[in-house]
């Protein structure tokens, strides 16, 4: 069981932390729903134009972009449960029975991979 204290939120959502290419040219972000999106900016519009790449079932919160377009991707499963404090109504708690999951998104074939990391530890270091 994984649990989070989450402070303001009625003001942001959680989200992972922003890609940003050297040039600036493409973003890519993930968040709280799950979803990953790219915008790449448009010189002839002079704005960024966005897609969603992927949804991943959880609330993404750590995206990592390796080996030119391949995205190490982040989330925690969307929560079982909620606790608000009737002290703070800008506080709550959420509760996830599972830890946190993980991806690999190739981006030129839009291809989706789930990773189970705990399966690649030698059997003497499994945590399971």
């Amino acid at each position: 069981m994984v649990r989070h204290v989450i402070k303001g939120i009625h003001h942001n959502p959680v989200v992972a932390p922003l890609y940003v290419s050297p040039s600036a040219d493409i973003l890519i972000s993930g968040d709280s729903r799950g979803s990953v999106v790219h915008c790449r900016y448009n010189s002839t519009l002079n704005a960024y134009q966005s897609y969603v790449l992927t949804v991943v079932p959880g609330s993404v919160r750590d995206l990592k972009l390796i080996q030119g377009s391949l995205l190490f991707l982040t989330c925690y499963p969307f929560p079982n449960d909620r606790v608000c404090d009737e002290m703070d109504e800008d506080t709550v708690e959420v509760i996830h029975e599972r830890g946190p999951l993980h991806f690999l998104y190739e981006i030129a074939s839009r291809k989706l991979i789930k990773l189970d990391l705990i399966k690649l530890l030698p059997p003497e270091l499994n945590l399971t």
